[in-house]
């Protein structure tokens, strides 16, 4: 018997294909990552809720705080607690510590992205303070609000904007702006209901073309060259975090300063020379040195624009190579000299204080020291140093001229007071104090029978007020209670409602104790 051969077919896969896991939030990518202008953590956490249709406030409660009990809670995550609900704390969101940690993991874990880390500063968490790096506020440039919204492109705050060192735009020379141009109030970082772009107090458009401050009209005012550097060198550090092979540890900056100073033999007794040329105090850099503390932001960017070389390089680089690159050595002690070169501000002019303090005292209302002083540019000390008797004497003559002046200015006062105990009807102390430019305490403390008249008076007249106005409502419903008894209805609460002129009166206390009387005179009540 001949058997066909059998054909082999293509075996089939009878398990179930893996599915990737789906996120609970929108993985929504952020902006910039890698570059200068990379997104915020809280604009990101703006652009997710938006993105669901829901406000801020209701994206981080259920879906962030879901997972936090109070009970189990560590006193590290009750920190997090708290702060996630306090909005002068919302800066931390962005920031160095636990919060940012923790707030950066759970919106990584709910949209199961692995980069959102990278839209705070946690990567230079070893290298500077928190102090005085994260404004209070939010900072934006107009312009470039204006320029995303007319190419269609998605709004966003970038992480720079929040950066307290920064202070103006480059891709614009324009200041970041601090305050709505059209309310003049602050903006928060993070609020229940924002909208970016639009000012979350008086609800108006932030972008505009038209409110351009260049900052080369006050070059010398602001040093710009500065601000170019501080704007660079923090753009760097945030395009560079997702590149880091590895974290710069706390004491890189110690590693960096003894090996520099080693190098260039410069001892323990030059270091305030050295202190003096980059603007830092001696007593700092010496604790920077021994390992102590991390520099505070603004003393880091000093630092490294002395040695002619960026944050990112200084922390980044290998040691020996920065150290070869450094350029401070050959000007160090040259500025350091001109400092002492300095000539000493000259002796004041005995003379001048005493023809300046003559004319003060024939001025018909007389200046106080303080702005003498100020005249003279000087101190206080040295007119009463120089010219004791003139001194005195102005003194003398401005507390008599300010007596007289307050004498005068009380008898008004009283006066306006004893004018007030015959106005009808009586005035409160409130009101009056509305009208006189001084305040309420001070009034009863310069006139204190005159005030408690006023504030008996006024009392007694509401008290009087309040009595009337229970006579009407009493009167009105005793006549909607005859007329629903002759109506042979019982004249209940939910009845008499209906025929006053003000049913709101029945949840007071009188209304309620005057019905019940007059019900039980009428035998409604046993």
């Amino acid at each position: 018997m001949k058997y066909k051969k059998l054909s082999i077919y293509e075996s089939l896969e009878l398990h179930p294909p893996e599915i990737s896991k789906c996120s609970r939030l929108y993985s929504l990518e952020p902006i910039g990552i890698g570059t200068p202008d990379c997104e915020s953590l809280t604009s990101y956490i703006i652009r997710l809720s938006q993105a669901h249709c829901v406000t801020v406030n209701k994206l981080l409660h259920p879906n962030i705080l879901k997972d936090f009990d109070r009970k189990d809670l560590s006193d590290y995550s009750q920190i997090i607690y708290r702060l996630l609900r306090s909005p002068h704390n919302s800066k931390s969101f962005n920031g160095l510590g636990l919060t940012s940690t923790k707030l950066s993991q759970q919106l990584e874990a709910l949209t199961l992205r692995n980069d959102l880390s990278f839209l705070t500063m946690l990567s230079w968490s070893e290298i500077t303070t928190y102090h005085q790096l994260f404004r209070d506020h939010q900072a934006w440039c107009p312009v470039c609000y204006e320029e995303w919204q007319t190419n269609k492109k998605p709004l966003y705050i970038p992480l720079l904007w929040f950066l307290d060192p920064v202070k103006i735009c480059l891709h614009h020379y324009q200041y970041l702006l601090e305050e709505c141009p059209h309310c003049r109030q602050t903006l928060p970082i993070i609020g229940k209901q924002m909208q970016l772009g639009y000012c979350s107090h008086c609800g108006n458009w932030l972008g505009s073309s038209s409110s351009i401050q260049t900052y080369h009209q006050t070059i010398y005012k602001d040093n710009i060259k500065w601000q170019e550097y501080v704007t660079i060198s923090m753009g760097e550090l945030i395009a560079a975090a997702p590149h880091l092979s590895s974290l710069p540890t706390r004491d890189r900056t110690a590693q960096v300063l003894n090996t520099y100073l080693n190098a260039n033999n410069i001892t323990k007794g030059e270091i305030a020379t050295f202190t003096r040329f980059i603007g830092v105090r001696s007593e700092n850099i010496l604790i920077y040195l021994y390992n102590k503390r991390v520099p505070r932001i603004d003393k880091l960017l000093q630092i490294t624009s002395a040695f002619q070389t960026s944050p990112l390089k200084f922390f980044t680089e290998d040691i020996n190579t920065l150290i070869g690159k450094l350029k401070v050595s050959s000007q160090l002690f040259v500025k350091g000299k001109e400092q002492h070169d300095k000539p000493k501000p000259t002796k004041l002019d005995k003379i001048k204080i005493r023809q300046v303090l003559t004319q003060a005292l024939l001025e018909e209302v007389p200046p106080s020291i303080t702005e003498v002083a100020k005249r003279l540019k000087c101190s206080r000390h040295s007119i009463k140093y120089y010219c004791p008797e003139l001194y005195q004497a102005l003194k003398l003559h401005r507390r008599t001229e300010r007596l007289k002046n307050f004498n005068q200015y009380s008898l008004e006062i009283r006066n306006f007071l004893e004018a007030a105990l015959i106005v009808n009807p009586p005035p409160s102390m409130q009101s009056l104090t509305k009208s006189l430019p001084i305040k309420s305490a001070k009034l009863y403390k310069l006139f204190p029978e005159l005030c408690y008249q006023i504030s008996k008076r006024h009392k007694e007249y509401r008290n009087a007020c309040t009595l009337e106005k229970r006579n009407q409502v009493i009167h009105e419903m005793n006549e909607a209670i005859s007329k629903l008894h002759n109506q042979g209805k019982e004249p209940t609460l939910a009845q008499v409602r209906k025929l006053l002129t003000k049913p709101g009166y029945t949840r007071e206390q009188f209304f309620q104790d005057a019905l019940f009387k007059t019900r039980q005179e009428l035998g409604y009540e046993n």
